[in-house]
Order: C-alpha cells, then sequence, then structure tokens
C-alpha cells in the first residue's frame, strides 16, 4: 500500500480481433509462468473458434453471458466485533466481480478433465453461459453463504 493516495488501475488492452478487455484478461489464464503463452492471440481465437463451431452463435455473446453468470453479488467478509469474529454478507465491487467470475472460470477450467486448456475452457464458458459448471455452482453457494448471514447485516461497514 502506497503513503500517497491510492493505486491506479492499469489499463488492460482489448483484444485486437474481438475487441473487448475482457477477453484479453482469459488470456493470462491466472499464472504468471504461462503469461506469455496465454498472451497469444491464437489461444483466445482458438477458445472462441470452438465455441463457435459446438454452438453455432456468436462467442463473444457466449463469453459475455458466462461472464455475467458467474458473477456474484454477494460475498461474506469477516468482522470482528467484541471479540468474537463475525461472517458479514457484503455486496461486490463491481470490479472485483468481474475478477472472482473470471477466476474462477480459469480455475474450474483447469480442472477440468480433458487434454487441451483450450478445450477446457471453451467448455466451461458453454456450461456458464447454460448457468451450469464448476463456477457457477460456486457463485450460488457464496450466495447461499452471504443469504444465511442475513442476521448480521447490521454489523456491515
Amino acid at each position: 500500500m502506497p503513503r500517497k493516495g491510492p493505486v491506479p488501475k492499469r489499463p488492460i488492452l482489448p483484444d485486437p480481433k474481438f475487441g473487448i478487455e475482457s477477453a484479453c484478461a482469459l488470456h493470462q489464464q491466472g499464472d504468471a509462468a504461462r503469461e506469455e503463452v496465454g498472451r497469444r492471440a491464437d489461444h483466445v481465437r482458438m477458445r472462441f473458434e470452438v465455441i463457435a463451431t459446438r454452438t453455432g452463435r456468436d462467442p463473444m455473446d457466449i463469453f459475455t453471458q458466462a461472464l455475467g453468470n458467474a458473477m456474484p453479488l454477494v460475498e461474506v467478509r469477516p468482522r470482528r466485533v467484541g471479540g468474537a469474529t463475525y461472517q458479514v454478507p457484503m455486496e461486490v465491487r463491481p470490479d472485483r466481480r468481474q475478477a472472482m467470475a473470471m477466476r474462477w472460470l480459469i480455475s474450474y477450467a483447469r480442472l477440468r478433465p480433458g487434454k487441451s486448456m483450450t478445450e477446457k475452457l471453451a467448455n466451461e464458458l458453454m456450461d456458464a453461459a447454460n448457468n451450469q459448471g464448476q463456477s457457477i455452482k460456486k457463485r450460488e453457494d457464496t450466495h447461499k453463504n452471504g443469504g444465511s448471514q442475513q442476521g448480521l447485516r447490521p454489523l456491515r461497514w
């Protein structure tokens, strides 16, 4: 944390073919060692081509729908009150909401059985667009956990 002011946001360059910043974030695949490999435009284009051939729809529509379906609205955060730690439900900021959704999509795509990350991520995106898959289950579990703690809402800060 800097002592003077907030840290400025780093701009994410959009994908040259699809022109969306979110698609560029999927290049990274969440791992610094694979960042250069993931940034190659071929990987994202291959994922979107797999989605287009299997569904027959626009891959950017599938991607934005999957990302929207995986975004959580509520999460629980620890709050210490009087020597006890409570899990307090709070709304998720929009930038954190998108980051969590992408992190879940990438991490659960890695756990899928299959040969290449291209196929795994394409399958996870198609499942998330249809409100299925592990990333959607994670979002529902997060919402369920936040809903069970409704009595602690006055402790929000």
